[in-house]
C-alpha cells in the first residue's frame, strides 16, 4: 500500500513537469512557424486561447505518459526496506527500555527480599 501510494504521488510529480515542459516546447514550436512581424495586439489576444489549448492537449499527453511510467518503474522494495529497517530500530530501543525495567523491579526485589531476611 505505501509502496502504490509512493508511485502515485512520484508518478504525478514527474507527471506535472513532464506536462509543463511538453506544453513548453510545443507552444515554442507553433510560435516558430509564426512569422512575428505580422502579429499584431489582436492577434496575440486570439492566439493565447490556441496556446492555452495546445499546452492542455500536450501537456496533459505528456504528462499522463510520464506519470503512468515513472510510477510503474518505482521500485517498492526500497520503501519497505526503509520501513522494516525503521521498525527494527523502534522495535530494540523498546526491548531495551524494558531490559532496562526488568533489571531495576528485579534489583528493587532483591532488595525488599534482603531487608526482608533480617
Amino acid at each position: 500500500r505505501v509502496a502504490m501510494d509512493m508511485g502515485a504521488e512520484l508518478g504525478a510529480e514527474v507527471g506535472r513537469i513532464a506536462g509543463g515542459q511538453a506544453a513548453s516546447v510545443a507552444g515554442a514550436e507553433e510560435l516558430a512557424k509564426m512569422n512575428m512581424a505580422e502579429i499584431t495586439e489582436e492577434k496575440a489576444i486570439e492566439l493565447k486561447s490556441v496556446f492555452e489549448a495546445l499546452g492542455v492537449k500536450v501537456g496533459t499527453e505528456a504528462g499522463l505518459e510520464a506519470g503512468k511510467d515513472a510510477g510503474n518503474n518505482i521500485d517498492p522494495r526500497v520503501p519497505i526496506k526503509e520501513a522494516i529497517i525503521v521498525a527494527r530500530e523502534v522495535a530494540e530501543n523498546a526491548a531495551l527500555k524494558v531490559k532496562e525495567m526488568y533489571d531495576l523491579v528485579t534489583e528493587e526485589a532483591e532488595q525488599i527480599g534482603a531487608k526482608a531476611g533480617e
